[in-house]
């Protein structure tokens, strides 16, 4: 007998199909339940190698080991008349056939079988936990990682973020590629993370990576491109400049990724970089003081910024940056007054539009002023012409989104804020405002999957959020204890924070709530009115807004309904010039008037 006729006997043949069905099947469970449990990829790849290791042991004792009525029995001691081969054989066609059978109408199902809409979510649940993209998924792309500072001095980690950020904002200029934003790029810096599994999660299929060494005036930039699909290196170049070549170096990095990209760009596509300063003292503190403002650390990024200016009074984006830095510092140093604040902002606007009048920047600043002016009006002008000079900036179109929900405009602003997600999908702030947009619109499925999104990614206001959306579900003690793990995060106790459930659960306060919340109406402005106080919150209400826009929201969040039911709603939204604009641009969807009163009915929750 030759060995093709033994390892048919043997049903070697058969041992190993019916292995390989086994772990295909076996592959199939794993890719879905793996992902489930929340467990790392590896251990789907390790599952999968050890499948394919198995294979030469299935055959090797299907070739030295029979099956008899008394168990696994070595080849050569089993007699030809007491051996059951023929039988076993038999076996293993029924199991083949039944396996194949299992096996072809997986592959049906998954071929022919529509994904359906889920009737309690309008949101795929890829797009809750991933954010938004998938419109952008065929477009070239490329993700700008933070260049890792090879200096001697670890204080020069300003000017490779800088080089980095300042490359971000050439590339977004160029037709047909599709660039992230500084925050989703910058979101990995010094994680132990793959190149792939960036560029999965960013959505992209290039990225560029490199790292400079300063010394004194002398730079050496090196930099890379990297097809992440075919794990090549497309392009890479080493520069060594005079600190005064860095935007000409800039040029030079921009255009050899456009000529990498030239075939999938489909155009040829000029890059140019003009000189921001030839003041490169005031260069540098640009640079470190946007550097400190991307930490937060704002009050140091405006000394920094201000003295860039006072170097260099023609330096556009220096009073750009700097009229940003000056319009959220409030809440991050309260040494600061507020108008003052807005007063700085403005001024350092109004120069940075002069000296260069297509910088997006400082109209989305004006736009901010112009909310605390309660000129709802001239901010959406402004946001508007920022989103036609930048339609690319991702925290313009979250501010304009943010406008558009705080005046009611849901779906509108639902719009706009997938794309500032898309162009910045690790954002935490990002995700929390889009599951605030399906929270107003009734979808609290989607609105608690965002939050949860927004949660693993740092957002601390998620939190505060999810503790909301408990409180609404009636789920008073997972309300408390979200808000026991923000006040453990911030470092501080939530003042009278047993007064104030009462008041949520039941819309009703004692003398000592009621005074608590009084004397913290800037931050619990809709508790204000659930307490039982609706007609100074009314009077009250414009000052607040004056200060802080965002607490529009409280007209339309999960606590709205005792704002709405207020006899004085359509004074209030008069007093906030709230109706002006919406006879001017029309009226929400869910609002309409009724003789002297404004009725609001905001979709149920499902």
């Amino acid at each position: 007998m030759n060995l093709f006729d033994e390892l048919k006997r043997r049903n070697v043949f058969k041992a190993a199909l019916l292995y390989i069905i086994v772990g295909w099947l076996v592959m199939q469970v794993v890719d879905v339940m793996f992902p489930a449990l929340h467990l790392p990829e590896w251990t789907i790849t390790l599952i999968a190698a050890l499948l394919i290791i198995g294979l030469p042991f299935v055959l090797i004792l299907s070739w030295v080991y029979e099956l008899t009525p008394e168990g696994l029995k070595l080849e050569r001691d089993v007699e030809a008349a007491d051996s059951i081969t023929p039988e076993t054989s038999r076996k293993f066609n029924h199991l083949i056939v039944g396996l194949l059978a299992v096996a072809i109408g997986l592959l049906l199902f998954n071929r022919f079988m529509p994904a359906g809409d889920s009737p309690e979510s309008t949101v795929p649940p890829d797009d809750i936990v991933a954010g938004a993209g998938a419109a952008s998924e065929g477009l070239t792309s490329v993700a700008v990682l933070p260049f890792v500072n090879m200096s001697d001095d670890p204080g020069n980690e300003y000017f490779s973020d800088g080089l980095s950020e300042e490359l971000i904002n050439v590339l977004v200029r160029i037709k047909g590629l599709r660039v992230p934003s500084r925050t989703s790029s910058f979101a990995f810096k010094d994680e132990n993370i793959t190149i792939s599994e960036i560029a999965q999660q960013l959505k992209v299929n290039h990225i560029l990576e490199g790292s400079v060494r300063k010394a004194g005036n002398t730079v050496r930039i090196t930099a890379q491109l990297i097809d992440v699909g075919t794990d090549t290196h497309l392009w890479s170049e080493t520069y060594d400049r005079q600190l005064e070549d860095i935007f000409a170096i800039q040029e030079e990095i921009a255009g050899n990724i456009v000529e990498a990209l030239r075939e999938t760009l489909g155009a040829d596509e000029e890059v140019s970089v003009a000189p921001l300063t030839d003041d490169m003292e005031a260069y540098q503190l640009y640079l470190r003081g946007r550097h400190l403002f991307a930490q937060r650390s704002v009050s140091p990024a405006i000394e920094l910024l201000s003295r860039a200016v006072k170097l260099d009074p023609a330096f556009a984006e220096a009073w750009s940056s700097l009229a940003s830095a000056h319009v959220v510092s409030p809440p991050y140093d309260p040494s600061i007054d507020p108008q003052h604040a807005l007063t700085e902002a403005k001024t350092a606007a109004d120069r940075a539009i002069a000296l260069k009048p297509d910088l997006a920047g400082p109209h989305a600043v004006l736009a901010l002023v112009a909310e605390h002016d309660l000129d709802w009006s001239r901010a959406e002008q402004e946001y508007k012409t920022a989103l036609a000079l930048n339609p690319s900036d991702p925290i313009v179109r979250l501010w304009y989104g943010g406008w558009l929900l705080r005046l009611g405009y849901f779906k509108q602003g639902q719009e706009h804020l997938l794309q500032a997600l898309e162009q910045d999908p690790v954002s935490g702030v990002m995700h929390r405002w889009v599951g605030w947009s399906y929270i107003f619109m009734g979808d609290f499925v989607s609105g608690a999957a965002y939050a949860q999104r927004s949660r693993e990614l740092g957002d601390l206001h998620s939190w505060l959020m999810l503790s909301d959306l408990a409180d609404q579900q009636g789920d008073f003690e997972e309300a408390i204890r979200l808000l026991g793990e923000f006040d453990n995060m911030i470092g501080r106790e939530t003042p009278c924070k047993e007064l104030i459930w009462p008041v949520r659960q039941y819309g009703v306060a004692n003398d000592e709530a009621v005074a608590c919340i009084k004397e913290r109406a800037e931050t619990w402005a809709g508790l204000y009115m659930m307490a039982g106080a609706q007609d100074e919150a009314n009077q009250r209400y414009p000052d607040l807004v004056r200060k802080n826009p965002s607490f529009l929201v409280n007209l339309w969040g999960t606590h709205a309904a005792a704002i709405q039911g207020h006899p004085g709603f359509a004074d209030l939204l008069a007093e906030l010039g709230i109706i002006a604009v919406w006879d001017e641009r029309g009226w929400p969807e869910h609002c309409r008037r009724e003789g002297d009163r404004v009725q609001c009915n905001l979709p149920q929750p499902r």
